[in-house]
């Protein structure tokens, strides 16, 4: 159980940067 959770998390974190990464691209390539 406490794997799992660490994996979501861990997943979590990673589609969080990779939206950050696309959010950021995006507003550079705007500007």
């Amino acid at each position: 159980m406490i794997n799992h959770w660490r994996l979501n998390k861990m997943y979590f974190s990673y589609f969080c940067v990779v939206v950050f990464s696309e959010c950021e691209c995006s507003s550079h390539k705007n500007a």
